[in-house]
C-alpha cells in the first residue's frame, strides 16, 4: 500500500511497475471482493423471488432450489476466476509429475498430488480468513492508523496459539461470520450455500487458527509424506553442516539439566559471538519511556531470578529486543556473583570451566 505512488514514479520498466501493481492488489484485493459478495447479498436480497418475476426473459434465469437467479454472467465469472486460481496449481503439478526425479524431492509423484489437494482445500479455509485481515490493514492505514506486524513464532512453548489469543485476533470475524450468515439464510437458504465457502472459515477462524498453529500438525503430515519440499528431503549443503554442527557440539558435552529448558536463552546472552550475531539480525525499534521502564525491570528479573519464573512471551520478548540482549550481556559479565541467580552462575561454570570450547554450534 505505501509504495502505491511508485507506480507512476520515473524511471521504472512496465515490468516494474506491473510488479509493484500485483503487490499493491495482494491487499487491495481483500476488500474489493469482501465489497462484491457484501453488494451480491444486497443485490439478492433486492431481487430474489420464489417464481420468476413476470415478463422477465426464461433464458437469462436459472432455477435452483426453487428460486430464480439471473446468473449467465455470474456463471462465466466464476468459470473464469475458477480457472485463474487453480489452472496454474494442476499444471505445475502435472509439470513435475512428469520428472520423477523431480516430482522424488516432493516425496514422489502421489505425495505431491495428495499435498495439492490438501493444500488447496486448507488455502480455502484460510482464504476468508486472510480476506478479513487484509481488509482490515487496507482500512486501517487509509485511516491513518497504521498496522503492526508480529514476528511470527516458530517452536515456541505451548504448541501453537492458545484459545484467548485466537479469540482475541480472531473474535470479530467470527461474530461477523455469524451475523451474514444469518443474514444471508433468512435472505435466501440458497445463496446461504452459495456463500457457505466464504462464511464458515469466518464463523470456525478461532479452531482453524488453533489447529493449524499446532507444531504437531505439521509433524504428523511429514509423517504421512505431505507438504513436503526439496530443503527436507534433500537438505542443502548448508543445512547439513549446521545439523552437524549442532549433533556434534552436544555430543562431547550434552547441556547440564538445569540449563537444558532455556539453553538457546543462555547461549544469546553469555555468549559474546552467539549475542552479537543474534542482536546484528534483530530489528532496532523505537521504545517508549513505558516500555523502556518494562524492559528494564525484565532485564534485572530474568538475572537476580533466571528463567525458570518466566513466561514464554517474556522470553520471546527480550530476545526479539536488541537493547535489551546487549545490556543482558554487559550486566551478566559485570554483575557480582552474589547478584545473579544461582541458574546464570552454574551458566558461566560451564561456560568458562567445564568446556575447552563453548558448547554452540558456533564453534568446531
Amino acid at each position: 500500500m505505501q509504495h502505491a505512488w511508485l507506480l507512476t514514479a520515473r524511471g521504472f520498466r512496465p515490468a516494474n511497475r506491473f510488479h509493484l501493481l500485483m503487490g499493491v492488489m495482494g491487499y487491495v484485493s481483500s476488500p474489493l471482493w469482501l465489497l462484491f459478495m457484501l453488494l451480491g447479498t444486497i443485490h439478492v436480497f433486492a431481487q430474489v423471488n420464489p417464481v420468476a418475476q413476470p415478463g422477465a426473459d426464461p433464458a437469462g434465469y436459472t432455477a435452483l432450489f426453487g428460486y430464480a437467479f439471473e446468473v449467465p454472467q455470474a456463471l462465466t465469472l466464476f468459470v473464469f476466476t475458477m480457472v485463474l486460481l487453480f489452472l496454474p496449481k494442476v499444471v505445475s503439478v502435472i509439470v513435475t509429475a512428469r520428472q520423477p526425479a523431480e516430482a522424488a524431492r516432493f516425496g514422489g509423484t502421489r505425495r505431491l498430488a495428495a499435498s495439492a489437494l490438501a493444500e488447496t482445500a486448507l488455502s480455502a479455509l484460510q482464504a476468508p480468513i486472510n480476506m478479513a485481515f487484509h481488509s482490515k490493514f487496507v482500512l486501517f492505514t487509509l485511516l491513518g492508523q497504521g498496522v503492526s506486524w508480529v514476528t511470527q513464532r516458530r517452536g515456541t512453548e505451548g504448541d501453537g496459539t492458545d484459545w484467548r489469543e485466537a479469540i482475541i485476533t480472531h473474535g470479530g470475524q467470527t461474530a461477523f461470520g455469524v451475523v451474514w450468515g444469518i443474514s444471508s439464510y433468512i435472505i435466501s437458504p440458497s445463496f446461504f450455500l452459495w456463500l457457505s465457502p466464504v462464511i464458515v472459515p469466518l464463523v470456525l477462524a478461532i479452531p482453524i487458527s488453533i489447529l493449524l498453529s499446532k507444531a504437531s500438525f505439521g509433524l504428523g503430515a511429514r509423517r504421512f509424506g505431505l507438504f513436503l519440499t526439496p530443503e527436507e528431503t534433500f537438505p542443502p549443503y548448508e543445512l547439513k553442516r549446521l545439523q552437524q554442527n549442532l549433533s556434534e557440539c552436544y555430543r562431547h558435552l550434552p547441556p547440564i539439566e538445569p540449563l537444558r529448558a532455556d539453553y538457546g536463552l543462555m547461549q544469546a546472552v553469555l555468549d559474546p559471538y552467539v549475542n552479537a550475531l543474534h542482536v546484528a539480525l534483530l530489528r532496532q525499534r523505537r521504545k517508549s519511556e513505558e516500555s523502556r521502564e518494562w524492559f528494564g525491570q525484565l532485564c534485572e528479573r530474568l538475572l537476580r531470578d533466571g528463567p525458570a519464573k518466566f513466561t514464554a512471551k517474556e522470553k520471546m520478548a527480550l530476545l526479539l529486543d536488541a537493547d535489551s540482549m546487549m545490556r543482558l550481556h554487559r550486566d551478566l559479565w559485570s554483575s557480582p556473583a552474589e547478584d545473579l541467580a544461582e541458574w546464570w552462575r552454574l551458566a558461566m561454570r560451564q561456560y568458562n570451566v567445564l568446556t575447552t570450547a563453548p558448547t554452540t554450534a558456533l564453534y568446531r
